[in-house]
């Protein structure tokens, strides 16, 4: 058995008795993310239940380590939720039409202030009023 050259050794990772080449996984995982990411937001209903696993393995041809980085990466930035026993499902939520930010161009000494606090506190009334 071959030891792997140095730069191979630093692109592995340990995953119990068996070594990935994560540099490789978290490419292909990027991409998977990016995929179902474009499709939610292309208008992916929220509550649309996803494909299986079996299904997404198919259509993106990637291993199913990849699916579940994919999947956690998708969960943690809140595009979708799982229940288990029935599947992935787009979040009611999702980032792209729940979360946004401001960018105010003066700072608050400036006369303008007031006018920008009075728009944030109305947007702020704003979201918390969405069902």
């Amino acid at each position: 058995m071959s030891t792997p050259e140095p730069n191979e050794q630093q692109n592995m990772v340990s995953n119990g008795s068996t070594s990935i080449p994560n540099r490789r996984r978290r490419g292909k995982s990027s991409a998977v993310v990016t995929q179902i990411r474009e499709q939610i937001i292309r208008g992916l209903q929220p509550a649309a239940r996803l494909a299986t696993f079996n299904e997404m393995e198919q259509v993106y041809g990637v291993s199913r380590a990849v699916l579940r980085d994919a999947v956690e990466e998708l969960k943690r930035d809140g595009f979708i939720y799982s229940v288990d026993r029935q599947g992935l499902f787009v979040s009611d939520r999702p980032p792209h039409l729940s979360r946004f930010g401001m960018v105010f161009p003066n700072n608050p000494s400036s006369p303008e202030w007031p006018r920008w606090r009075a728009l944030s506190l109305r947007t702020s009334r704003c979201a918390g009023a969405r069902p």
